[in-house]
């Protein structure tokens, strides 16, 4: 048993994990097909300590799966987080897709706007910073199943992250 209250555990968890975001349960109909899916949004910049899909009922078909970011304001075009995933076919309650971060060959050079991958694992840093005249950087993270649709099984994101900028923050979109 703790010695410290739930709210004292919770801003402890804040501190050292950054702040929790989840989105609802997304059945397969939905984050199945091989459309992009965005389940973040993403406003100014960023840290993402922890990017996940859990599973919360069995993944049938052979699916794979990668997680992509994409800029709106301004606009930057889609970039993939992950490689693809291995197929999630069988994938029981409480497995993860988990996105562990990307590697730039240079420190200095980010391949994708709005993407800064630190240094070759998780943290990532997304968005951009807003401008001089008050304009908020927005971009959302996304989830593409790819090759085949899934035919059963659904799934729920969670992002851990920590705001750089002042009004920074991630937002669940579904």
């Amino acid at each position: 048993m703790s010695n410290f209250n739930p709210s004292t555990q919770e801003m402890i968890g804040h501190v050292k994990n950054g702040m929790l975001v989840e989105s609802g349960v997304s059945l397969f109909s939905v984050w199945g097909e091989t459309v992009q899916r965005y389940y973040f949004q993403v406003t100014n910049r960023v840290i993402i300590w922890a990017l996940f899909a859990e599973v919360t009922a069995v993944i049938a078909g052979a699916v794979q799966t990668v997680f992509n970011y994409i800029q709106d304001t301004p606009s930057i075009a889609l970039a993939a987080l992950s490689t693809v995933h291995a197929s999630a076919d069988t994938f029981v309650p409480g497995r993860r897709l988990t996105y562990v971060g990307g590697s730039v060959a240079a420190t200095a050079i980010t391949l994708s706007g709005g993407i800064s991958y630190l240094p070759s694992t998780i943290p990532t840093i997304l968005g951009v910073s807003p401008t001089a005249a008050g304009v908020n950087g927005v971009g959302r993270i996304g989830f593409l199943s790819s090759v085949a649709n899934a035919t059963a099984g659904s799934l729920k994101f969670s992002v851990l992250y920590t705001p750089i900028d002042p009004g920074a923050e991630i937002a669940a979109l579904l």
